[in-house]
């Protein structure tokens, strides 16, 4: 059972302790109470908060981001910051590390490292970057899309996966895993079908540049709960669960991924990315669909005798902040008793993630709704 700190006790010193502050910091006790309550682990699988060039608050988001990690830290929560990659535009104002010279490859530490550096991983926990680029084809929640099973996009046009350079560098900076996203498009192509030789000698050759570099890896598939398949037109945003994507094919493809990678324990899999979009069935909400779901995947993976880490997402985003009221309680049976529930945690208003306002006004919203 997670042993729980006060979590607004956390501030460090010296640090604005604000309205902001303890919005956050309530919605991540939120999260591990309920984690503690269930006697499951977690994992934070992605954080984010602006860098210096965008308003000039770094150093108050980075105060805000030193507390959460001490929070972090007093719970043994797993946590993972979004994001890094070589495809980032310089202008991105979430990405920790940048690729800044050449050759290709993540080489330059952001205006958030210093806070990253501090809280790495120990043997009660792991922290994870995420090096995004793998899943930039495909689109996220639009009903139709040239993007489909049919075409999933080019490599090095399209989507793209980093240099082993990124990885080296990451590792140098005392980090220990890193997320690597993926689209289930990609690599199978034909649903129940086998596994794309071709995406997934790419996906083979990313996860051996970070594993020969020392790092753990999650492997995400970053789907948002579908397939996009083809019609014969284009593709169709097909959610989990629904008529033309039963359950059975989500558990398919991770039982082939699983007899894949099995024999790698540090190799972790993320069942899936923010699932959102599903069809209520029956007397099932959309959230106890993907409950049923996520269940279906991680059974089919440990039918395989494959006891490798097993992330699962929350619906509807897989926010912190209302991950309780989204799922009452934990639905995870797991035989290895080697999963981690998955919440996301942005800071900003509406939890995207885009952080259109500064931090003061940031500051100024959170009193104005109470904290």
């Amino acid at each position: 059972m997670l042993v729980v700190a006060s979590l607004f006790g956390g501030t460090p010193a010296g640090a604005q302790e604000d309205a902001l502050h303890r919005k956050i910091l309530s919605e991540l006790q939120g999260f591990v109470s309920w984690l503690e309550a269930n006697e499951a682990r977690g994992f934070v699988g992605e954080i984010g908060w602006p860098d210096e060039a965008h308003g000039g608050d770094s150093e108050q988001w980075n105060d805000l981001a030193e507390a959460w990690h001490q929070a972090a830290d007093a719970a043994s929560l797993w946590a993972g910051v979004w994001a890094t990659g070589e495809w980032w535009h310089k202008t991105y104002k979430l990405a920790a590390y940048e690729d800044r010279r050449d050759p290709p490859g993540v080489d330059t530490p952001n205006t958030q490292a210093p806070v990253i550096e501090a809280h790495l991983s120990t043997d009660a926990y792991e922290r994870a970057i995420t090096v995004a680029g793998g899943e930039f084809a495909g689109p996220e929640l639009v009903r139709t899309s040239t993007f489909s099973n049919h075409d999933p996009g080019k490599y090095d046009r399209d989507y793209h996966f980093d240099a082993p350079r990124t990885f080296r560098f990451l590792a140098s900076r005392g980090i220990g895993t890193v997320r690597i996203e993926f689209r289930w498009e990609m690599i199978q192509r034909k649903l129940g079908g086998a596994l794309h030789r071709g995406s997934m000698q790419l996906l083979d050759s990313v996860t051996l540049a970070a594993r020969q570099a020392g790092l753990n890896v999650v492997l995400d598939m970053h789907n948002f709960g579908a397939y996009y398949l083809w019609n014969g037109r284009h593709g169709v945003r097909r959610p989990i669960g629904s008529a033309k994507l039963p359950i059975h094919y989500f558990a398919d493809v991770w039982k082939r991924l699983s007899a894949h990678y099995k024999r790698d324990a540090s190799i972790y899999y993320g069942l899936m990315n923010e699932p959102v979009g599903l069809e209520a069935n029956g007397e099932l909400s959309a959230a106890e669909v993907w409950e049923q779901a996520s269940q279906a995947a991680l059974d089919a993976v440990r039918a395989n005798g494959d006891v490798n880490v097993v992330m699962i997402s929350g619906y509807d985003y897989s926010p912190v902040r209302s991950w309780a009221e989204i799922h009452p309680d934990g639905w995870i049976t797991d035989p290895a008793n080697n999963f981690l529930y998955e919440g996301h945690h942005y800071w900003d208003r509406n939890a995207s993630g885009a952080y259109e306002h500064s931090y003061e006004q940031e500051v100024a919203y959170a009193e104005r709704h109470g904290f």
